[in-house]
């Protein structure tokens, strides 16, 4: 195993068993854990989707009982895999309600959390939000916003909020490989050029469809972002999860 696939830290991805539009059971997490292992990858953030009124809105009390059965799960099968918990938390009018009644899941324990915009979002509701949590001393990173339109169109707004120390941003590995459309692709590149990614993550949902990526990705990905891979996948997820400690 080669420096471009060694000793990653994805930070957002649908691990848990039967809670979004992930794996359906058990199995299947533990099937993906091992892809994970396999892509070089030590350590994971499971980020459930969290969409109040519907059935992918499990409390944090829930996510957590399920992290720690999949932990001894992933540990009975001799899988090295590190995980954590957390949520991705969708855009929504409630925001304000379910930070403060706690019903939300900061990353691994974290004073940070991860946001997720509305995709064909126009308006400015997600800079009302960013300022939601800012306003309690909460941290926000954004979970893929060059999928998200407003930014897709306004890059710059993105690049204004990083400079102001107002969030993070998470973009996703697929997007600088063209998964997710030509838009999404020439945004993460520009957000790389700009130097305002702070970590790559995966996304991935399952053991193969959205899988964690394979070696050969990692070096097509290597050959787009450079020595940043390690900056976007080690060092800055590493930072996150362990600088608590």
């Amino acid at each position: 195993m080669n420096k471009t696939q060694a000793g990653f830290i994805d930070i957002h991805c649908h691990l848990l068993p039967a809670c979004d539009d992930g794996p359906a059971d058990l199995n299947e997490s533990l099937k993906m854990a091992a892809r994970f292992v396999e892509s070089g990858i030590k350590a994971v953030i499971a980020t459930p989707h969290h969409i109040p009124g519907t059935a992918w809105a499990f409390p944090a009390e829930k996510i957590g009982k399920n992290i720690d059965r999949l932990r001894l799960a992933v540990e009975e099968e001799g899988i090295g895999l590190e995980i954590y918990g957390g949520m991705e938390i969708a855009l929504h009018k409630n925001m304000e309600r379910g930070l403060d009644n706690g019903v939300f899941l900061a990353l691994a324990d974290t004073d940070c959390y991860l946001l997720e915009p509305e995709f064909q979002g126009l308006s400015d509701d997600i800079f009302h939000a960013i300022d939601l949590f800012r306003c309690r001393q909460k941290k926000v990173i954004l979970a893929h916003p060059e999928r998200v339109r407003i930014f897709q169109q306004r890059p710059e707004k993105l690049v204004e909020l990083v400079q102001d120390n107002l969030v993070q941003v998470q973009v996703n590995i697929g997007s600088l490989l063209g998964s997710f459309g030509a838009d999404a692709r020439k945004t993460a590149l520009w957000l790389h050029k700009k130097n305002v990614i702070h970590y790559l993550a995966s996304d991935a949902h399952g053991e193969q469809k959205r899988r964690p990526p394979t070696p050969a990705l990692w070096k097509k990905l290597h050959g787009i972002v450079g020595e940043k891979l390690e900056t976007y996948c080690i060092v800055n997820p590493g930072n996150l999860l362990y600088s608590r400690r």
